[in-house]
């Protein structure tokens, strides 16, 4: 209530939510709240927290849901890239941590992910590791056609991301993410699209 009081007084033109908001049987009233409450666009996209005590489909489904109902609630894992003034637009993605960065293998690092989402729950510890590459896998190939999907003329695209998608970007428990840590807070394959598309596409 005090985060949204403070928003609601400041002078700003849309919020955006990177994820982490709350947890599965929650999360959709809690977005609704925020929109109702502070009159603004609110862009976001969910993170790992966001999934607890339920499983991925089905709360990106009601997720989804909720935001083609209010119309100020963007989820942008669920919709094209928005332009929000003249070239600049802003997209994004869930991401997730994929494995593909680091040493998953050799970590010793296991999050309440597999305990409390259900997709993990409900499989072998061995197959732990190809939900999360086909979680990255699955956002890449949507951010990828979004970004492709942005007008030619495009002088900034903002991209929202709960994930971060490179090493460098990933601050972990005093520094940057090693070895351990970066197959579960990183989403590498975000990152590759990303590196892709702006060579390609270098923005001026």
């Amino acid at each position: 209530d005090r985060w949204i009081d403070q928003i609601r007084r400041s002078q700003v033109d849309a919020m955006v939510i990177t994820g982490d908001l709350s947890e599965a049987d929650d999360v959709a009233f809690q977005l609704a709240r925020i929109c109702e409450a502070v009159d603004l666009p609110v862009y976001f996209v969910l993170g790992n927290h966001d999934f607890y005590g339920s499983s991925i489909p089905s709360t990106r489904r009601r997720v989804t849901a909720c935001a083609r109902d209010i119309e100020p609630l963007r989820y942008l894992t669920d919709c094209a890239p928005i332009e929000f003034r003249p070239g600049c637009f802003i997209t994004g993605e869930d991401g997730w941590g994929d494995a593909t960065e680091g040493d998953y293998e050799a970590s010793p690092v296991r999050l309440t992910d597999f305990t409390a989402i259900k997709d993990f729950q409900r499989v072998d510890p061995i197959s732990w590791p190809s939900i999360m590459r086909e979680q990255g896998k699955e956002s890449a190939e949507r951010l990828r056609n979004k970004l492709y999907a942005v007008a030619e003329g495009a002088m900034k695209i903002l991209v929202a991301t709960h994930v971060p998608p490179f090493r460098e970007s990933c601050w972990c428990v005093g520094g940057t993410t090693d070895d351990y840590w970066a197959p579960f807070f990183v989403c590498g394959r975000v990152g590759k699209v990303l590196q892709r598309f702006a060579l390609v596409h270098p923005l001026s």
